[in-house]
């Protein structure tokens, strides 16, 4: 930390003091320094994260306008003129990283609006640009706003030109895939259906790629969601059997298939192998609501009072949905306070309520959003067509004359 902070330093220095250096050598020491930063992503806090970030992006838009200023003084014998672009690019790359990783930004939905729009005004990079809107979804998903969660993760594979760009499919894929994580939520099977095959034909079209392998046993957890979408917990466990666990070459994969296995073994009531791999997807430094509520079910599956009464104990809410208040009306008929267990109960029917009609408006939405969505594609489509066309009519002309 102290040698990057130091590294820095002395690099701001350099810009600051001497005039004599070369455009090239000082856009490449931005880009090791932005690298440098990004590859402190995980090592250091959020907050330390946050300061690092902000730093290097002030120095940024300071070179942007004293460039501007430089731009506009006459007959000076020295001047250093950046590519202003390329200053703009490093900057979009480093507000994404702070809509990634930075302290109390990608919970926060006016942070995220807020660097989004940034980073689509400075950059022209495809992937940037999709990153942008991904992080985006991935921040409404954690909200539970699903609906625009899925909107902006299919603006970010229209950037990402999909299917048609295939030297962009491994970022296709993954947007592919969150995609349909907001889609099963809202219980839009057929379209998550439609998501998978298109994410099969793709993975099935790069047997050339590296991480082929890799996007193969992705293919099969992906369809163990379908499955587990359909309460068919049966056929899930049988694709999951078939995970080769070898290949899957990241924490995020192997969180995943872990995951789904969880997921699959609680749905066939088998409470101790559920557990076993609840472990293993959520480690237990993410010791939040949501886990000491996993780990109650889990205790009140195996009738452990014991384990259930010390779980319960470390449980700040549990009345805001009904997947929750079931699991706690489970605990107390295990502890046999039917009172509490019926008036829980009653909750969880008041809140399924509430929840499914969110959810029939939700769906309306999307359904709304991709008929407009399509529309726009299509005249888009069509708009490309005819600019196609008249570079051939203009081409045809020039042979001609």
């Amino acid at each position: 930390m102290n040698k990057l902070r130091l590294f820095l330093l002395y690099f701001f220095i350099i810009l600051n003091t001497t005039a004599q250096n070369l455009n090239s050598q000082i856009l490449e020491s931005l880009k090791i320094t932005g690298d440098n930063i990004e590859n402190k992503m995980h090592e250091v806090s959020p907050k330390e994260f946050n300061e690092l970030a902000y730093r290097f992006i002030n120095k940024l838009d300071s070179i942007i306008k004293r460039n501007k200023q430089l731009k506009k003084k006459k007959n000076l014998k020295k001047k250093i003129e950046f590519d202003l672009q390329e200053i703009r690019e490093l900057k979009a790359k480093a507000m994404l990283n702070l809509m990634n990783y930075g302290f109390d930004i990608s919970n926060n939905l006016d942070s995220i609006n807020y660097y989004r729009n940034k980073v689509l005004l400075n950059t022209e990079d495809k992937v940037h640009r999709s990153k942008s809107h991904g992080y985006s979804g991935y921040t409404h998903y954690t909200l539970h706003n699903y609906t625009e969660s899925i909107e902006h993760y299919n603006k970010a594979l229209q950037i990402l030109e999909f299917p048609e760009n295939k030297e962009l499919r491994p970022y296709q894929i993954k947007v592919l895939v969150n995609l349909n994580s907001s889609l099963f939520d809202l219980n839009i099977i057929e379209n998550a259906e439609k998501n998978y095959n298109r994410l099969e034909e793709t993975i099935q079209d790069m047997s050339s790629h590296e991480r082929y392998k890799n996007y193969i046993e992705l293919l099969k957890i992906e369809k163990s969601n379908l499955f587990m979408a359909k309460k068919d917990f049966n056929n899930s466990l049988k694709i999951l059997e078939t995970v080769k666990e070898n290949n899957l070459d990241t924490k995020g994969l192997k969180s995943r298939y872990y995951s789904n296995l969880h997921f699959t073994y609680l749905g066939l009531e088998n409470y101790i192998l559920g557990e076993f791999y609840f472990n293993k997807a959520y480690p237990e430094t993410y010791k939040d609501n949501g886990y000491y509520l996993n780990r109650l079910r889990y205790a009140v599956g195996n009738r452990n009072i014991e384990k259930a009464d010390s779980y319960f104990s470390k449980i700040k809410i549990y009345s805001n949905f009904s997947s929750s208040s079931k699991i706690v009306s489970d605990y107390f008929l295990l502890k046999k306070d039917l009172y509490k267990a019926n008036e829980l109960l009653k909750l969880t029917l008041k809140l399924e309520q509430n929840e499914t009609g969110n959810r029939i408006k939700n769906r309306l939405k999307v359904f709304k959003f991709y008929n407009e969505f399509s529309k726009e594609l299509a005249e888009m489509k069509r708009l490309n067509e005819l600019k196609d066309q008249k570079i051939i009519d203009n081409q045809l002309m020039y042979i001609k004359i």
